[in-house]
C-alpha cells in the first residue's frame, strides 16, 4: 500500500513538473500563423527592462519587444511580486501607457511570472491589478501564454521575473 502511494506521489510530482504545452502535432522549428490578436508579435523592437520603477523601458501598444533582462537579484519591484522567483532566474520592470479603457492582454514568448502594477508615483501607494484571464499562446506558435487584465487610462509598471534565459518576447495589446 505504502509502494503505491508514493508511486502516485512521484507521478503527480511528474506531471506538475513537466511543461505545460507539449504538441506533439508541431513540427520542431515550426511556428502557426497567428490570428488577429498577436499582429505586432512578429515586428519585434529591441529594449531593455529596468531594474527599478525608477528606469522601465517602455513599450509600445501592440508591437512587441524582443527584452533584455536583468539578473532577478539585481531588480527592485514595486510590488513583491506573487510569486517570488528562484535564484539564478531573469527580471525587469516595463511601463505601458493606456489611453483608452479597455482589456489588455500582456502576452509572453516564455514561461515567466507577470504582474501589472498601477497607481501612485514612484513605487508609493501601487498596487498589483488582478488578471481577468490567462492562458497559453495558440498552438504551434512563439507565444507561451498570455495574461489578460481590464484597464482604465494611466501607466502601468509590467513586472516581469522568473525568466530562465536574459531575453524574452513581450507585447501588450488591447482586446476591446
Amino acid at each position: 500500500m505504502t509502494g503505491m502511494m508514493v508511486a502516485a506521489a512521484a507521478a503527480a510530482l511528474a506531471i506538475a513538473a513537466a511543461p505545460i504545452r507539449q504538441d506533439p502535432a508541431c513540427p520542431a522549428g515550426s511556428s502557426a500563423a497567428l490570428p488577429a490578436t498577436y499582429d505586432g508579435w512578429a515586428a519585434m523592437q529591441g529594449v531593455t527592462a529596468g531594474t527599478s520603477v525608477a528606469t522601465p523601458a517602455t513599450l509600445a501598444l501592440g508591437r512587441s519587444a524582443r527584452t533584455t533582462l536583468s539578473p532577478v537579484a539585481t531588480v527592485t519591484f514595486p510590488v513583491k511580486p506573487e510569486r517570488a522567483a528562484a535564484a539564478g532566474t531573469q527580471a525587469g520592470v516595463l511601463a505601458v501607457d493606456v489611453t483608452t479603457p479597455g482589456t489588455y492582454r500582456v502576452a509572453l514568448g516564455a514561461a515567466v511570472w507577470v504582474d501589472l502594477v498601477a497607481g501612485g508615483e514612484g513605487s508609493t501607494g501601487m498596487k498589483a491589478v488582478t488578471a481577468v484571464a490567462h492562458g497559453h499562446g495558440p498552438d504551434c506558435s512563439t507565444v507561451r501564454k498570455f495574461v489578460d487584465f481590464k484597464l482604465t487610462p494611466g501607466r502601468y509598471v509590467l513586472q516581469v521575473s522568473g525568466a530562465k534565459t536574459p531575453i524574452l518576447a513581450v507585447m501588450v495589446t488591447r482586446l476591446g
